[in-house]
């Protein structure tokens, strides 16, 4: 016992297991991946040929960081002979392999211990939902949390040491996260916590480390073609009705409410990053455990409260949410173990059933049975339906992280006079 122990406490094993977890997954199901990769073979094929992806495919809703990295993976598989979609399949393993190693970075500088902390980080490498967006899915949002988990660990280094350096580190990491996806512009508000540097020139510097990435990289792809730029990235918006409020409302006949709930739901978003700048704005440096809670808080916001989803959203977050299990107390813990358990199970149907996620079982087995399911989960309001422990789960995971935020804010305009603030120190 004490010999699996002192193994699973090496990072390398747990790499090791992580790669060696997906590389089964691939021998088994060699074939088997969702229609996001399809999108991607067509981005290439696009970019080989010299034409515009943004113009003549409708795949792309982001800033050109990930084409660009698709083109490098077909001059790699060019050049090796490995298929392209292999190529992509190794980038995300790889990826993972990271994001697994910065969690155990920063687990050793938060001082974590107990004896639940192997079995917890073995869940991680072993994750069915990790596996299936890794290896199935093939879309690039573990980049996004890859730019988080450094976003993080600077800001965690500005809070503590007060640092310029690490300020503009956070801030060039979450830039590069909006450069990657848009959603990390939504936890900018964090930089404003604490001592941010308040001159003039240095946050000028910051905002443009910020956006500068996102804007530079737009401006000369909406100079070709505007309307292409304008349609599938400034005006994309997630797919509504297949999950949460869109996706339940049209069930009991308010599809129009529906509809625009959907064309408010950014609005919704920007109010709360509004009010997150507002409480962040003058107040002490956030501990580590308040500023991973605010930023997971705004995170599974855009889930519980946004206009749209996509199940690869999970993909932001859950090294975080690992993060946030290893700091909590035992009640939040059991609460964190059972949404794992209800993500779990609603993902394997989900990867296993749905065609457009690559539906791995009906590679198996064509069972009249099966393929009735599969065809019904083509609907929205099937979905929705399969989805509502999700989306319950996502709410009370949302208030949990949430609640102590508020409670802290509470506790220190009652004991506080000139309205100042204590760091959250968890129970």
């Amino acid at each position: 016992m004490k010999l699996h122990r002192s193994l699973l406490e090496r990072p390398l094993v747990l790499v090791g297991l992580l790669v060696l977890a997906r590389l089964v997954f691939i021998a088994s199901m060699p074939s088997t991946w969702s229609f996001d990769v399809y999108c991607w073979l067509d981005v290439a094929h696009v970019m080989r040929d010299g034409g515009n992806p943004y113009s003549l495919t409708p795949h792309l809703h982001t800033a050109p960081l990930w084409p660009a990295v698709l083109y490098i993976l077909d001059r790699a598989s060019e050049f090796t002979g490995v298929s392209l979609i292999r190529c992509l399949q190794w980038l995300l393993i790889a990826v993972d392999a990271i994001n697994l190693l910065l969690v155990l970075h920063m687990l050793s500088r938060s001082g974590v211990s107990g004896k639940w902390i192997n079995p917890v980080l073995l869940g991680l490498v072993l994750s069915p939902i990790s596996i299936l967006l890794t290896v199935q899915h093939g879309n690039f949002d573990a980049l996004v949390a890859l730019w988080l988990l450094l976003f993080l660990g600077a800001l965690w280094s500005h809070h503590a040491s007060g640092s310029r350096r690490s300020w503009l580190l956070a801030c060039f990491f979450l830039g590069m996260g909006v450069f990657t996806k848009t959603v990390p512009l939504l936890l900018a508000p964090l930089l404003l916590a604490g001592s941010w540097p308040r001159k003039i020139p240095t946050a000028l510097l910051g905002l443009f480390i910020l956006i500068g990435p996102t804007v530079i990289g737009l401006v000369p792809l909406y100079l070709a073609d505007a309307p292409s730029v304008r349609l599938h990235v400034l005006g994309y918006r997630s797919l509504a009705g297949w999950f949460g409020i869109t996706g339940l409302l049209p069930l009991v006949g308010l599809d129009r409410l529906a509809q625009f709930y959907a064309r408010v739901g950014p609005l919704v978003l920007m109010a709360l990053m509004t009010l997150a700048a507002r409480r962040s704005w003058n107040r002490e440096p956030l501990d580590r455990v308040a500023a991973l809670r605010l930023a997971l808080a705004l995170l599974l916001s855009i889930v519980v409260l946004g206009p749209g989803y996509s199940p690869q959203y999970i993909g932001w977050f859950l090294p975080l949410l690992v993060l946030l299990y290893l700091h909590a107390d035992a009640v939040e813990r059991r609460t964190l173990a059972m949404a794992y358990l209800i993500g779990t199970c609603t993902y394997l149907v989900e990867y296993a059933l749905i065609p457009s996620h690559g539906a791995f079982l009906l590679h198996w087995t064509s069972a009249p049975t099966l393929v009735a399911w599969s065809e019904a989960l083509n609907e929205p309001g099937v979905q929705t339906i399969l989805r509502i422990p999700l989306f319950l789960t996502y709410l009370v995971v949302l208030i949990t992280i949430a609640r102590p935020l508020f409670r802290q804010r509470a506790n220190a305009l009652s004991t506080s006079p000139d309205r100042s603030h204590t760091p959250y120190s968890p129970s």
